[in-house]
């Protein structure tokens, strides 16, 4: 994963912290500082800082035995508040129930960036089962199933 680009008037180490966040969002398992550090070509004792600090906010967490880091409690709320504060949401949901009472699936999304990020996801007990976790991600398609032009 590159490091993103700072631009004008941008802050370089709350962009690194927030590049540290997605790496660990997008990560299978928990990452040490070295790792962190090799994926984005900076000095470890810069991402010791950086992950320290988001630790002692709650926004990662080390494990004990291992040291590495993964996502906190912390992102998990401010993440949640999104979604709670979406008027969508509060609208959406009773629909989303009553549609698995009627054994079909609902989802809650959003477009960003070309792509549908559910929020959230109603599973009937139908013989299907199609999941996707809220904060996940997939390409956003036309009536042809080509990508739409978002």
């Amino acid at each position: 994963m590159p490091a993103t680009n700072i631009g004008s008037g941008e802050n370089q180490s709350v962009t690194r912290a927030i590049d540290i966040l997605n790496l660990l969002a997008e990560a299978d398992e928990p990452l040490g500082v070295r790792e962190i550090a090799r994926r984005f070509d900076i000095p470890p004792s810069n991402v010791q800082r950086l992950v320290k600090t988001l630790a002692k906010a709650g926004f990662l967490e080390q494990s004990g035995d291992t040291l590495r880091y993964s996502i906190g409690y912390r992102a998990f709320q401010v993440g949640n508040a999104f979604v709670e504060q979406s008027s969508l949401y509060s609208a959406v949901m009773p629909e989303l129930y009553s549609l698995a009472r009627d054994h079909i699936t609902g989802f809650l999304g959003v477009l960003r960036d070309r792509s549908v990020v559910y929020l959230s996801t109603v599973q009937s007990e139908g013989p299907i089962a199609i999941t996707h976790r809220p904060g996940s991600r997939t390409l956003a398609l036309d009536g042809d199933g080509q990508g739409a032009p978002c």
